[in-house]
């Protein structure tokens, strides 16, 4: 059971994010960002933001293949995951993802190695395909 609360491990996990090394790009993402390394809000950026979906895919593996080569980070990010109910996570993804709520969770449901990360991918791809 889980005894540090929510907001604290959620502080954990930006903390640990934050202070991440900048993480080796390449392909579309270094000439777009000027450099062959991005930090982990760059990379979310791209993925949330950009309009080239090629560009979204590339930013989102890369960082979902550094979280998973991380155990730590990994952990935290699984941990602030199990806080979060399938609809709360669904209802927060479709607001800072938009319209690529659908696309972002399928590419981590297909991209990841990680069990924990793919089962909240297709918990969500479900709640959208029932039309919650």
């Amino acid at each position: 059971m889980r005894t540090t609360p929510p907001q604290v491990a959620a502080t954990d996990l930006a903390t640990l994010l934050a202070r991440h090394a900048p993480v080796p790009v390449a392909g579309r993402l270094a000439p777009l960002l000027g450099s062959s390394s991005a930090s982990f809000a760059q990379l979310v950026d791209l993925t949330l933001h950009q309009d080239d979906a090629d560009v979204r895919a590339e930013a989102l593996g890369t960082a979902v293949s550094t979280l998973e080569m991380d155990p730590t980070l990994l952990a935290a990010v699984v941990d602030e995951l199990d806080t979060v109910d399938e609809g709360a996570l669904h209802t927060l993804l479709g607001n800072v993802a938009g319209e690529h709520e659908e696309e972002i969770a399928m590419l981590i449901l297909t991209q990841a190695r990680a069990n924990e990360l793919r089962v909240k991918a297709s918990s969500i791809l479900q709640q959208l395909r029932a039309g919650s």
